[in-house]
Parts: C-alpha cells; sequence; structure tokens
C-alpha cells in the first residue's frame, strides 16, 4: 500500500464554494479506479470554527492506493492532468501504511486530522512500528463509532510519523499527542472507493 498527498494552498479571498463544486462534479469518477482504495477529497477552510480556525484555505486529497501501479496510473490520466492545469503541479508526498485499521464504513467520515510525528535519531523504528500496530479505534478515541478509521503511515526519507484519522465528528473530547509537528483538520467533501 502507498499513502499519497498533495495540497493546494488557496488565497484567503478564495471562494471555497468552488471547491465544494469540484468535488461533487469530480468525487463519483474516481470509484473503482484501480488500484485504489479509496480517495478523500479534503479540504479546509481559512477561520473555520468548525475545524479550529484553519490558518488558510485548502484543497488536499488525500489516497490510499493498493500500489504504485495503481498511482501512477492516476498521475497519467486525463483528470488529474486536469488538475495541473487549474492549479499548477503539486508536490505529491507518499509514505509507507504502517497500519490501516476501520472498525465502520468510511463514508460515514465527515472529517480528517492529520497528525504529524518527528521520529528521533535515538528512537527504534521497530519499537514505533509495533506500537501503532498496537492502536485501535478504541484507544484513539472512547466514544463509540466516533472514530472510524485510521492509518499510521512513515516518511523514512524525513523520519516522519503520519496519524490519519476518520471521524463522524470534530467536536469531541479526543487523546491529544502533545509531541506532534503539525496537527491540522479537514473536511471530507467525497470518499471516492
Amino acid at each position: 500500500m502507498i499513502v499519497m498527498q498533495y495540497s493546494f494552498t488557496l488565497p484567503a479571498n478564495y471562494d471555497m464554494q468552488i471547491i465544494r463544486n469540484r468535488i461533487a462534479e469530480s468525487g463519483l469518477k474516481l470509484n473503482g479506479f484501480p488500484q485504489l482504495i479509496f480517495k478523500g477529497y479534503l479540504y479546509s477552510i481559512k477561520d473555520d470554527n468548525e475545524l479550529d480556525s484553519p490558518k488558510e484555505n485548502q484543497y488536499a486529497p488525500f489516497y490510499l492506493w493498493e500500489s504504485n501501479e495503481g498511482m501512477i496510473s492516476f498521475l497519467a490520466n486525463p483528470g488529474y492532468q486536469q488538475l495541473e492545469k487549474d492549479f499548477g503541479r503539486p508536490r505529491i508526498s507518499y509514505e509507507i501504511p504502517i497500519i490501516y485499521s476501520n472498525k465502520t464504513s468510511l463514508t460515514s467520515a465527515k472529517y480528517l486530522k492529520k497528525e504529524v510525528i518527528h521520529i528521533s535519531r535515538d528512537s527504534n523504528i521497530a519499537d514505533i512500528i509495533e506500537q501503532e500496530r498496537a492502536l485501535d479505534t478504541d484507544t484513539l478515541s472512547p466514544i463509540e463509532n466516533i472514530l472510524v478509521a485510521y492509518i499510521s503511515s512513515l516518511d523514512p526519507e524525513q523520519w516522519l510519523l503520519t496519524r490519519w484519522t476518520f471521524w463522524t465528528s470534530q467536536t469531541v473530547e479526543r487523546k491529544e499527542i502533545t509531541d506532534v509537528l503539525s496537527r491540522d483538520w479537514f473536511h471530507i467533501g467525497y470518499l471516492a472507493q
């Protein structure tokens, strides 16, 4: 499996309804795309109180691929080429999933939280992998059916661990990791599978 994400930071005065419309018009097109486990059409709106007031407007699609073949096929696809024409060529980040777990339908998720954690040089990678694989949705959130799925992934180039958690509600009591480089919330406009 491969985790892939790119993002576009949009001007503060950008009409984010354009992004919502784009998602509504294009989201269904990736249903059944070969090797795609799912794509989350993610976005955040500057100063959106529902998302803890992000600092900027963003369109930040997230993908989970079965293999690199699907990812490469997507990047050569006319739909992706249109995205580049509309927004420019993004820097694409990709990571190795450590664990992917879901306890209910992903389509019930409305929000994604992305936490990026630096892996210190003296950390034991085997211990980190074991720790991430031992997590479950009940450990990450004690409130039933609020957290529907999570992915932990590793970026071995920058030695970062990213925890992607999928929620039905953003305004819940949640266990926060204190030692994070960044924590961002996104709306999930649509999940293609």
